[in-house]
């Protein structure tokens, strides 16, 4: 078993499906000698008919990711006609891995959104930008250098001023003192001569009321 062939298989190979299901059967037994799982292995870890691997490995062989040798593996000592196809998975590690343990991109080289690797000079900036503004544009892998903000300047609080006295006043003549005072500007001038209306009217209402008042 190669652990490092089955995650250069994970991570960079092209093979979708059943078919990269196949490719990881077949790296999971790569060694020294290479692999030779048989087509039964390989079926029953993809879960797939045989005659589906078969194809699957056919198209592996096209695509360049997958070398086979026709009765080449097998143990020294075996019969020519007992020995089944060897197998080598030539899937490695671009120009852009890290060669860690997750293939992440090195320096220079980012996801672009359809999932690709690419040069981060060659990333697409935001519309609306000028040449100016994307010379010193900073991409999605640069370095950024963060600096200290810069020390506010001490300045003295300002003291609010007092404000200034209102000359609009109403004036005390035409203000009343009191409730008092003001229910006695209500009152009219000529009091006395309500105060005898509502005497008489009094009596009036008495006499009335005793049926001597007409």
């Amino acid at each position: 078993m190669s652990v490092e062939q089955l995650a250069a298989v994970l991570h960079h190979s092209t093979a979708k499906g059943s078919d990269k299901l196949v490719l990881l059967g077949i790296a999971n037994h790569a060694g020294d000698g290479g692999a030779w799982p048989a087509v039964a292995t390989l079926a029953r870890y993809a879960n797939l008919k045989p005659r589906a691997v078969q194809y699957a490995i056919a198209r592996l062989v096209e695509s360049g990711e997958l070398v086979r040798y026709v009765q080449a593996g097998g143990l020294a000592g075996w019969a020519e006609f007992t020995r089944p196809n060897r197998y080598d998975v030539t899937v490695s590690c671009p120009e852009w891995c890290d060669h860690s343990a997750s293939h992440r991109p090195r320096d220079g080289w980012a996801y672009a959104d359809d999932g690709t690797v690419v040069r981060t000079a060659t990333l697409p900036l935001s519309t609306g930008d000028t040449p100016e503004m994307q010379e010193g544009a900073t991409r999605r892998n640069d370095r950024v250098h963060l600096t200290a903000p810069p020390a506010p300047e001490c300045t003295p609080p300002v003291q609010p001023a007092a404000p200034e006295p209102s000359y609009n006043q109403p004036d005390p003549k035409q203000v009343c003192a009191s409730t008092t005072d003001r229910a006695r500007a209500a009152e009219p001038a000529d009091l006395s001569t309500v105060r005898e209306q509502l005497h008489q009217a009094t009596e009036l209402h008495q006499r009335r009321e005793r049926g001597d008042a007409r």
